[in-house]
């Protein structure tokens, strides 16, 4: 199947003449393209989802009846920082601060957290168009429109959207900065700068809500590197874009950690802590003392108390307090290597099956929906996802520009899986990335036609021998 060679990006295959002229031919009418009462169905199916996420949001989940563990916690640090006499500690750096500084600007403004609900419900109805606009650049139009109905009606992509949690903008503005970086790849040197920042921009403000962001990004830029690499396509200045964007936001985060911890710290201190739990037994949750400043923080994790693990261990350390934590995490690990090995391999497990979604889980209205999901996921979701995976991970492992696509959706995954052995797992930690799953599932089901092939990035023409030239 012959491509496009041209320095452009995400080219489809040549078309016949007449197609040329718009982009939008007869002969594609009928094959890349859905008919005109198909795309307005799809339409009617976003509406729905629209106004389904607006009654979950506004009248049926509102967020200030759910304050109760976490979001209450989030809510005393959101008026924290609202309150001109507060200030800060090393006890501010146990969770990336950026969720206390997204709601507490709107709660400020609307302490009535209409403004909140406001904000959760446009990111939950925008958030099926960024999907439909990766899969449009990436897999062509069909797979666009079955992605956008998918999502639009995939309960766990608006679930978290009713609490004041950080999982809803944090999965927007993660698949978000990784549509800016496609539209980086594919577009004209005058643009591809500007799209690689906005990317990288919107990658540190995802950072600066949950800093699993960053693992996802890296086996991203590696793969891009690879690709690069190999294929020599002019992939290094939308990186270098995506990279300084990263760089602007990461570096007074960093700044602000580190005042605050009086060590080095990139965002906050919550990794160390997260290893710990996750390798140090048949527990509920770790207690967390530092005497000498009077700080007490009491941290678990769902999953493990789903599979009736509620013991209580005390630590003699802050949970800010990197070291202390790993070294204790790696005491454990020595004493009792394969049952810490069969714990992280159990925390992989625990992202895809096996337990329920919290906070929805102890919901009484919502409970049955994550239950019924859990399945949707399963079966429609995440064996179609794996079937394709491995019908093509040899073209994909060969980085073949056709298949390149579906090998760059698949990374962020990476990310959220070596999180997860190394630390901890839980549905809550998988959901913000379900997009990505999402767009390989529809691929299983849409599988690409010869008139919808479209390359990661276009390989640069092979110079011709010599004595080719006239």
């Amino acid at each position: 199947m012959a491509l496009e060679t041209s320095s452009s990006t995400l080219h489809a295959a040549p078309r016949r003449s007449e197609d040329t002229a718009s982009g939008l031919g007869r002969s594609a009418a009928g094959a890349a393209f859905l008919s005109w009462p198909a795309i307005a169905l799809c339409l009617l199916a976003y509406a729905g989802g629209a106004a389904v996420r607006y009654f979950y949001i506004f009248e049926w989940n509102p967020v200030y009846t759910l304050l109760f563990s976490d979001m209450e916690g989030y809510l005393g640090t959101v008026k924290n920082f609202l309150d001109p006499s507060y200030v800060e500690s090393i006890a501010d750096t146990v969770h990336p601060p950026g969720t206390r500084w997204l709601f507490g600007v709107l709660y400020g403004i609307d302490p009535s957290f209409n403004l909140i609900m406001a904000m959760q419900w446009v990111l939950a109805a925008l958030y099926p168009w960024v999907l439909f606009g990766i899969a449009w650049e990436l897999f062509g139009r069909r797979a666009a429109w079955a992605v956008l109905v998918f999502a639009s009606l995939y309960y766990p992509l608006f679930d978290y959207s009713c609490y004041l949690l950080s999982e809803a903008p944090f999965g927007f503005l993660m698949t978000l900065s990784f549509y800016a970086l496609v539209l980086s790849i594919k577009s004209g040197p005058g643009v591809r700068i500007a799209w690689g920042l906005a990317g990288g921009i919107v990658l540190g403000a995802s950072a600066a809500l949950k800093t699993v962001s960053l693992p996802a990004a890296f086996c991203v830029f590696l793969l891009l590197i690879a690709y690069e690499r190999k294929h020599r396509c002019g992939l290094w200045r939308p990186l270098f874009a995506a990279s300084l964007g990263l760089l602007l936001v990461l570096a007074p985060l960093a700044v602000r950690a580190t005042r605050l911890s009086g060590k080095p710290c990139l965002v906050a201190n919550d990794a160390a802590r997260n290893v710990l739990i996750g390798h140090y037994g048949d527990i509920g949750s770790v207690i967390f003392h530092d005497w000498e400043r009077n700080i007490h923080h009491e941290f678990g994790c769902p999953a493990a108390v789903q599979k009736g693990y509620r013991a209580k261990v005390d630590v003699n350390f802050g949970a800010y307090d990197n070291r202390a934590a790993l070294n204790e995490a790696w005491r454990w690990t020595r004493e009792n290597f394969w049952r810490s090995l069969l714990y992280s391999v159990e925390h992989v497990f625990d992202l895809f099956y096996g337990t329920l979604a919290w906070p929805s889980n102890c919901v009484p209205g919502n409970r049955a929906w994550v239950i019924l999901y859990s399945y949707v996921f399963l079966c429609l979701v995440f064996l179609p996802m794996i079937v394709h995976v491995c019908r093509h991970w040899r073209a994909m492992l060969r980085l073949d520009p056709a298949w390149t696509g579906d090998l760059m959706t698949l990374a962020p995954l990476g990310g959220i899986v070596f999180a997860a052995f190394i630390a901890l797992g839980e549905p809550r930690y998988r959901i913000p990335f379900d997009g990505f799953m999402l767009l390989l599932a529809v691929r299983a089901f849409v599988p690409p036609r010869p008139e919808e092939a479209r390359a990661l990035c276009a390989p640069k023409p092979a110079a011709a021998p010599a004595g080719d030239h006239p």
